[in-house]
């Protein structure tokens, strides 16, 4: 599929698959919309391996999802073998920047760079394109990315294939998780902007936020309440601000983002400490 759509294999690791798009070998000009290209067999992908997720959950048998990262950039290309072995391969900042890209993106999902998103003509139809944050390391903010979405891609037959993955991983939810009223007294700061508490659990919390992060970012959460009182209590227990990593993030409405995180650097006396006092300053509605 890589090759159908021009691109060039560099190699296979483990589970993971580098390529390429935009160099001819045989010294003909390289084509100047390969950034187009790489999405396209991205979607492709994609597509792919969403219909194989169902053949193997009619199967019975293991699902398998997969992430893509495309970057465009300036790398060097060549021979960087010995003179008994010949391996043409690529190197730069670019291809690393892009692994960045595939470990942000979510399972069965493509995050695509600015660069290459920028090389896309206008009237590019075949994806939807939104801003997304992402953690990269050694980099201390986080970087605007924008998540791949194929308008023809089936959403029912992905979220039921990633329903069937994480059954299969055990990946439920094993806390009690308390969802707050509508009127929560609680007001939530977090270091991208104001955020509203949607529920909570010894290891988790749910946001709405106006950011679209990636998930392993990281997040700075203040808990205020109408009075100082909370905002003391939490001092006091060393958790002014909380610090929690996204695990996921869905669109809501036009920026607004349903965000889970999880608790990050609590120890058991903590995260039981929080959970009682934000079921004591919120007007709970239920738990599951």
């Amino acid at each position: 599929m890589i090759h159908a759509h021009g691109g060039i294999v560099d190699k296979i690791q483990g589970d993971g698959v580098l390529c390429f798009f935009g160099y001819a070998y045989d010294g003909d000009v390289s084509p100047e919309n390969h950034a187009e290209t790489a999405i396209q067999c991205a979607i492709a992908l994609q597509e792919d391996a969403v219909e194989r997720a169902q053949s193997a959950i009619s199967e019975k048998r293991p699902v398998f999802p997969l992430r893509i990262g495309v970057n465009t950039s300036l790398v060097q290309v060549g021979n960087l073998g010995t003179g008994k072995k010949i391996e043409i391969t690529l190197i730069g900042h670019g291809v690393n920047y892009c692994k960045r890209l595939e470990s942000a993106a979510d399972s069965f999902g493509i995050l695509v760079s600015e660069s290459t998103r920028m090389r896309l003509h206008a009237d590019f139809a075949l994806a939807a394109f939104k801003l997304r944050q992402i953690r990269i390391k050694h980099l201390e903010t986080p970087q605007p990315v924008y998540e791949c979405t194929p308008k023809h891609l089936d959403e029912q037959k992905r979220d039921q294939a990633l329903d069937e993955y994480r059954r299969q991983q055990g990946m439920s939810r094993q806390d009690p998780r308390f969802f707050v009223g509508r009127n929560c007294p609680v007001q939530v700061e977090t270091s991208y902007g104001p955020a509203s508490l949607v529920d909570f659990s010894s290891s988790g919390i749910g946001l709405v936020m106006d950011a679209y992060l990636a998930k392993q970012v990281s997040v700075q959460i203040r808990l205020l309440g109408p009075d100082k009182n909370l905002e003391q209590e939490l001092q006091s227990i060393g958790l002014f601000p909380v610090i929690a990593s996204v695990c996921w993030a869905r669109e809501l409405e036009p920026q607004k983002f349903r965000t889970g995180l999880s608790l990050q650097g609590l120890n058991d006396s903590q995260r039981e400490r929080l959970k009682s006092i934000l079921i004591a300053a919120t007007a709970v509605e239920t738990a599951a």
